[in-house]
């Protein structure tokens, strides 16, 4: 954008994103007085994800959860066999087997990989008590001692 005390004849502005990923859209260039090239606001994602469909005899299962970031806006989604995951009831809260901690929404099972404590550093000894899903430190160095 030219202003009168402004030349922008031999400015070569950056190349500017052709386009955003498939859950996001462009937000407009950004441009003040004196520019000579627009800033790219970037990707901004989409105001809802809905979730795929699934045949009647299938059920919707979380695979990933969306970050809230172009590219990964949405949850991703996979359809599995009715029966093989326990049926849900909405606002149940409780923690699988396979170390997930889940969640019933509109009788949908949402799951994501439980998230441990990070272990002191350094830990010489870490275990995982048995039906735990989250290591424990048995054994760490303070000072010139091993303490258990």
């Amino acid at each position: 954008m030219d202003s009168p005390d402004v030349n922008c004849s031999t400015v070569q502005c950056p190349h500017q994103p052709d386009q955003c990923p498939g859950d996001s859209y462009q937000l407009p260039t950004s441009w003040h007085a004196g520019d000579c090239c627009g800033k790219a606001l970037g990707c901004q994602c989409l105001p809802s994800c809905a979730p795929s469909s699934c045949d009647p005899d299938e059920e919707i299962r979380v695979v990933r959860e969306g970050t809230g970031t172009p590219g990964s806006c949405c949850p991703i989604y996979e359809c599995i066999a009715k029966g093989l995951t326990e049926g849900c009831e909405n606002g149940t809260v409780w923690q699988s087997a396979d170390c997930e901690d889940c969640q019933c929404e509109r009788g949908i099972k949402f799951c994501k990989p439980v998230q441990c404590p990070r272990l002191p550093d350094p830990c010489i000894k870490a275990h995982r008590p048995p039906g735990q899903c989250c290591a424990v430190c048995l054994g760490e160095i303070k000072g010139t001692y091993y303490y258990y």
